[in-house]
């Protein structure tokens, strides 16, 4: 997660965590100065060294952050949600799982083949037991594929039912799409400020459900040469937050236009910047 990708984006940020590593290990030996501090002491240092080492093959990480410094310039810090809507039915089968269950099946017929008279019995009789307490029921199973599916309708969470759905937003621009974010102010909570900012964006009907407080991964993003001097920062730092949605209706309020609900494997139809594929493939889950 340490590998640059191009243009000056790239998977966090090993100074970064060097920093934070030092004031979380500083801060940890003053509320617990005990010798029950030491395993969670050695866990931090080794830390610092696996990161420190990365630092050295990745001397851009470095020069980013002395290049912020040298300009006098600050990131600017954003929080977005990842909100996911989870599979609603039980993933299709692999491939390895349906040669299995042929397997299973001969098996089963030769055992039955040399069965004797008794379990044969035995066996018939548990399925009457079973079809007396069980009649049939006057419904099947779903089709897996919707009619959302055929049309391609990605703003209906009625489609790809086994795979995991992600909310994108844009704004007029048809090329700016973007997870659902917010930008940080001074004193606020990061996870705080997204959340604050999902129902005036999106609707108060949306109901999402945050998955810890603190964020899955960040990204920085060095601003070209005209924007550094037109908004005064180096680029900008957005921390992302896993969130599940739980029910309500999605209604893009100003700024936001337009929404989509997409797979993982359709992001790159929204996302086409150099590094992008990279770090969504894993930033997110695979299905």
């Amino acid at each position: 997660s340490l590998l640059p990708a191009p243009c000056g984006n790239f998977i966090g940020s090993s100074s970064f965590f060097l920093k934070s590593t030092s004031m979380m290990s500083s801060s940890l030996k003053v509320l617990f100065p005990s010798r029950s501090f030491c395993g969670i002491s050695t866990i931090l240092r080794l830390q610092t060294r696996f990161f420190a080492k990365q630092t050295a093959i990745h001397p851009r990480l470095v020069l980013t952050e002395k290049e912020v410094e040298e300009n006098s310039k600050n990131w600017l810090l954003k929080s977005a949600a990842i909100i996911e809507r989870y599979p609603t039915i039980t993933p299709s089968k692999e491939e390895w799982e349906i040669e299995l269950e042929k397997y299973q099946r001969s098996r089963d017929v030769a055992k039955r083949r040399n069965a004797t008279h008794d379990e044969i019995r035995k066996v018939f009789s548990t399925r009457d037991e079973q079809k007396r307490d069980f009649p049939e029921l006057p419904f099947g199973p779903r089709d897996r594929t919707t009619e959302d599916d055929l049309n391609d309708n990605r703003k209906s969470l009625d489609r790809k039912l086994e795979f995991r759905l992600y909310l994108l937003v844009r704004k007029e621009d048809p090329n700016s799409w973007h997870f659902p974010q917010a930008t940080w102010s001074q004193g606020d909570n990061l996870r705080r400020t997204v959340e604050r900012e999902l129902r005036p964006q999106l609707g108060r009907k949306l109901d999402v459900y945050f998955i810890g407080n603190p964020p899955v991964s960040f990204r920085s993003i060095v601003y070209p040469e005209e924007k550094q001097v037109q908004t005064g920062f180096y680029g900008e730092r957005v921390f992302f937050f896993r969130s599940m949605y739980v029910t309500g209706s999605i209604r893009p309020k100003n700024p936001l236009t337009d929404y989509v609900w997409v797979t993982k494997s359709e992001l790159k139809d929204y996302f086409q910047g150099e590094g992008d594929q990279e770090f969504y493939n894993k930033l997110l889950w695979n299905r």
